[in-house]
């Protein structure tokens, strides 16, 4: 029922560089990067439901804007699980370089 729209962007590379000095000395070198961009934005983000219903306002930031979570003492919570109610932008990357060297 509360849903969201999730757009994930992954760039992968890598490189190998192996130089053979004789037949028994081997020298590698290794380098790769990954990054990721992951969107994420609620079905009902936008929509400034909470005042629409007349619940008090905690946020005039527009980014967290869409349909509140309700919460009672002893029951389920009403409303989208935790972070899909706004829209998220939480890109990653990371890094590696690696030298072999055999003999």
């Amino acid at each position: 029922m509360f849903g969201s729209f999730a757009n994930v962007h992954v760039v992968l590379a890598g490189l190998t560089y192996t130089r053979l000095f004789s037949p028994t000395m081997i020298n590698e070198l290794r380098a790769a990067f990954s990054r990721t961009n992951n969107q994420t934005k609620g079905a009902f983000s936008g929509t400034d439901y909470t005042s629409q219903f007349g619940l008090p306002v905690s946020s005039t930031d527009p980014g967290p804007i869409g349909f509140p979570q309700i919460y009672s003492t002893g029951y389920q919570q009403i409303g989208p699980s935790n972070g899909t109610w706004a829209e998220v932008n939480s890109p990653s990357s990371t890094s590696s370089f690696r030298r072999i060297f055999r003999w």
